[in-house]
């Protein structure tokens, strides 16, 4: 039996995320709550769309990520969280978009291309997570959550490369787009 690598002591483990306003996220738990969902609730603080996970960063790779993400030109967008949906393997409710919006997809596209670095290798399915293990989620709609979406952040999860609590490590705005004269 082959152990797993341990990732380096002097790294951080990173992902490219949307992080809802505060009575965004109070209003994704609550509606996570009232449709009743088993399995183990995630923190209202630590609801959040993940755009693109980068895994186990070395610190001195930290600085190449922002340079690319300061590259990227992104407007800001309306999300509609109107989905219930879940992984099966991983046993994970989520709420999500029945049609994601353009510049979401675009976003993350454009964070995955320039970071050169994500090791899911899956379509991106935007969603946010909202129980762990929890058992067979019917899909179906729900009542619509309006998300104005005005940044993404990079956000560190744990210490030495080890998932644990949040932090925010940097924030970039996403402009609003002036309408057409």
């Amino acid at each position: 039996m082959t152990a797993a690598a341990e990732p380096p002591r002097d790294s951080q483990r990173l992902f490219f995320a949307l992080m809802p306003p505060a009575a965004v996220a109070e209003r994704i738990a609550t509606t996570a709550d009232r449709l009743g969902l088993d399995g183990r609730r995630i923190e209202t603080p630590r609801l959040h769309l993940t755009l693109v996970f980068l895994g186990a960063v070395e610190s001195a790779a930290l600085a190449r990520f922002c340079t690319a993400a300061d590259a990227i030109e992104a407007p800001a967008f309306t999300l509609v969280l109107d989905r219930l949906g879940a992984f099966e393997a991983p046993q994970i409710a989520w709420l999500g978009p029945s049609s994601p919006p353009q510049p979401l997809l675009d976003l993350a596209a454009a964070l995955d291309k320039n970071t050169i670095r994500s090791i899911e290798n899956r379509r991106f399915r935007p969603h946010v997570s909202v129980r762990r293990r929890a058992a067979r989620v019917p899909a179906e709609q729900i009542e619509p959550i309006v998300w104005p979406v005005a940044h993404f952040s990079l956000l560190c999860s744990g210490e030495g490369g080890q998932p644990g609590a949040y932090r925010e490590l940097r924030r970039w705005p996403l402009p609003r787009r002036r309408p057409a004269v």
